[in-house]
């Protein structure tokens, strides 16, 4: 992959340098290093930055580690979904840069896009449920909480034909009799984006730029069903991987960081 991306870069690479602007590296003694080092920088010829994400962070490289690479990554994670438009727009977003998402998914809605499910399997995303209904959790007995939780796994996995593998708790809400009965991790967040309540693309960016950490590990809440949060992941995901952030699942991010996705416990970040 090295050889392809620099065949791609090395003749407006040159016309670059030649205006004094040399390549950012600290050690000379490893090619590894300087290939993991992210891409930010627009290149005369390279104006398309999804294309170069590719290149970077495709399918083919190496996940690693955050302690390895140096690379800081976060996880964007959408509720309620999926809605028609929306959903399909943000996944196009996804697509184009080749990043991936964790999707947590009210089943009871997946008559509004049955077909987006398997999409977001195929774009290397990440599903989770949100339950059925998006009841919360700690005011359900024992057979309603079955139908919340496993009606609505089993509903998500028959229509994505993936796995569901994660769980997010309408509002947040938890206790501990709840914990000890979810058999999937609980994701929370870390960076609330508050997108639901102000319908504002423009805030909603703003919220990222503002709160999201240099060093990477956030979780990032987002809803799917809005208009205006896909407006907004149009400007979120291109500015993220200008600053050089891998884009990865919930799963994944806690292996790159290293940090145990255990059970009966409620997951924020991982920082």
């Amino acid at each position: 992959m090295r050889a392809r991306f620099l065949f791609f870069i090395i003749i407006p690479l040159v016309t670059f340098l030649s205006v004094g602007c040399g390549k950012n590296s600290s050690s000379s003694d490893s090619q590894n290093q300087t290939a993991e080092t992210p891409i930010s920088v627009t290149v005369a010829g390279l104006e398309n930055g999804a294309r170069i994400h590719k290149e970077f962070y495709g399918e083919t490289e190496e996940l690693g580690t955050y302690a390895s690479t140096g690379i800081p990554a976060v996880a964007l994670t959408f509720d309620d979904g999926p809605q028609k438009n929306s959903t399909d727009a943000i996944l196009d977003v996804l697509e184009e840069y080749d990043a991936h998402a964790t999707f947590f998914i009210v089943s009871d809605n997946i008559s509004n896009n049955p077909d987006v499910l398997k999409r977001q399997v195929e774009l290397g995303c990440e599903l989770g449920t949100h339950t059925s209904s998006h009841a919360d959790l700690t005011t359900l007995d024992d057979e309603a909480f079955e139908e919340e939780v496993s009606g609505s796994i089993s509903q998500i996995e028959e229509a994505s034909g993936g796995e569901v593998t994660l769980i997010r708790p309408p509002y947040g809400s938890l206790n501990d009799e709840v914990k000890e009965k979810l058999e999937v991790p609980i994701i929370l967040w870390s960076i609330d984006t508050l997108d639901w309540k102000t319908r504002d693309a423009s805030r909603t960016y703003k919220k990222v730029k503002n709160q999201v950490s240099e060093e990477g590990g956030d979780i990032l809440l987002f809803h799917d069903i809005y208009d205006e949060t896909a407006s907004a992941i149009e400007k979120v995901v291109p500015w993220l991987v200008k600053k050089g952030y891998k884009l990865l699942t919930v799963s994944e991010l806690y292996e790159y960081y290293e940090v145990d996705l255990s059970l009966h416990k409620a997951h924020g970040s991982a920082h």
